[in-house]
């Protein structure tokens, strides 16, 4: 991981392409990371872009866990209050490999917020859950919609939005709270389209990215 990182900051990222995959070791399971992203939009270097989508995004192929987003119907406090959020930070990036611990950048993160609440949500991460604008491009519920931008892999139509849990097509969630509604955050369904479960739903999936550089 080290080289790679080394490579990324001396921009040397053409032996790296969209797509690529590599195994990742979390405890006594396998689980497939790919990147996801390698350009930098010129918004990225704004305190107001979230940092999400600039520069090599790495993100996990796959579902590594189920869990709610909170434990009752309600996305006020956006997603830096969720369940999730605190599992990704305290639980799952102390998991990773030291190797991969040690090359993963921190990222200013922004996540729109929902009819309860008035301002967008500005965090400092490591492992963050991505955006339907992120993934689908457009988001019209996101209130952080104008702050990041649809990643490498997914301008590609071709490149699937469906994701597995134990080689099973899963929902898995996205970090934006609906705008339209207090009780919902948003997620790619099984057959890879844009939903809204309520925030306790509990069998949608987390599959988390992070940046090298």
């Amino acid at each position: 991981m080290d080289n790679n990182k080394k490579a990324v900051h001396d921009n040397n990222i053409s032996v790296y392409n969209v797509g690529d995959t590599k195994i990742v070791t979390i405890g006594t399971n396998n689980y497939t990371v790919r990147i996801a992203n390698k350009s930098t939009s010129a918004n990225c270097s704004n305190t107001n872009y979230s940092q999400t989508a600039c520069g090599f995004v790495v993100e996990f192929a796959d579902i590594v866990t189920s869990r709610q987003m909170r434990s009752t119907a309600t996305n006020v406090g956006g997603y830096p209050e969720t369940l999730i959020y605190s599992y990704l930070r305290d639980t799952l990036f102390e998991q990773l490999p030291g190797d991969l611990r040690s090359v993963i950048e921190p990222t200013r993160v922004i996540s729109g917020y929902g009819s309860s609440d008035s301002n967008n949500y500005v965090t400092t991460d490591y492992l963050y859950l991505l955006s339907g604008v992120e993934v689908f491009g457009s988001d019209s519920v996101d209130t952080a919609a104008s702050t990041t931008t649809q990643l490498d892999f997914y301008k590609d139509i071709s490149n699937s939005k469906v994701k597995k849990l134990n080689s099973i097509e899963r929902y898995w969630w996205l970090r934006t709270a609906s705008s339209n509604f207090n009780h919902t955050f948003r997620c790619v369904s099984n057959s890879g389209n844009l939903g809204s479960p309520n925030a306790n739903d509990d069998n949608r999936g987390i599959s988390p990215a992070f940046r090298i550089a």
